[in-house]
């Protein structure tokens, strides 16, 4: 949706698509260090202290992604304010974060399970709509700001040029949910931290689903003046 918006300057749209089959979703998420300031803070006291004293915590994020428009929602939902820091990509800002050279990382579970596992991080929050089954206690920013609109996440789905012949569209959609509702798919995907299976939307439902996000993410853009409203 942000590349649709934000770049694709009229020439191309999400539109040009036919969604088949939704197969993942893996939301944008906060974590600290184990040995770090945060250690035994929770996300309701980081961000108390980010409103407490604006602009002292260094938060990663990528420039026009998910995890800057994560931090900007949070700002504009609680009043604190963070000290944005780019990375190119998930990893070099987990790592760090692992140095002590910013206090949060972020992006999505399967980038740093592998130090959460470890011991050496802990998520503080996941930007959803409900907790993710890898993430079953760590509190939602909807939970803990009492809102309901901050949802930043990869939202994976399969989709065909439109207007593909409707036999064709059907045989992929049963094809893909025949698929990822197999044991050693869901396998594969739980090894990477990646999780299928939390729910299985057809090509009808995939579509009102994007409907819906595209709508949550150009109200979030216009009241950030990126786009005219």
């Amino acid at each position: 949706m942000p590349d649709d918006l934000l770049r694709a300057k009229g020439k191309w749209s999400y539109k040009n698509l036919e969604p088949v089959a939704f197969y993942n979703e893996d939301p944008n998420t906060w974590i600290v260090s184990t040995e770090g300031q945060f250690k035994d803070k929770s996300l309701k006291e980081v961000i108390e202290l980010a409103k407490q004293k604006a602009n002292t915590i260094k938060v990663s994020i990528g420039v026009d992604t998910c995890p800057q428009f994560l931090v900007e929602d949070v700002e504009l939902s609680s009043g604190a304010k963070f000290i944005k820091v780019p990375f190119q990509g998930g990893a070099p800002g987990v790592i760090a974060m692992l140095g002590g050279h910013i206090e949060i990382g972020g992006y999505y579970y399967n980038e740093y399970k592998s130090h959460v596992e470890a011991g050496k991080a802990r998520v503080l929050g996941q930007a959803a709509a409900q907790r993710h089954p890898f993430l079953p206690n760590t509190p939602t920013f909807n939970e803990v700001l009492g809102v309901n609109h901050i949802i930043w996440s990869a939202w994976r789905y399969a989709a065909v040029p439109r207007g593909t012949l409707p036999e064709r569209t059907k045989y992929l959609e049963e094809a893909i949910l025949a698929a990822l509702h197999d044991p050693d798919c869901i396998q594969e995907f739980d090894k990477l931290g990646c999780k299928v299976g939390m729910k299985y939307l057809d090509a009808r439902q995939t579509a009102q689903e994007i409907e819906r996000q595209y709508k949550v993410s150009r109200d979030f853009f216009s009241k950030t003046d990126r786009i005219s409203k």
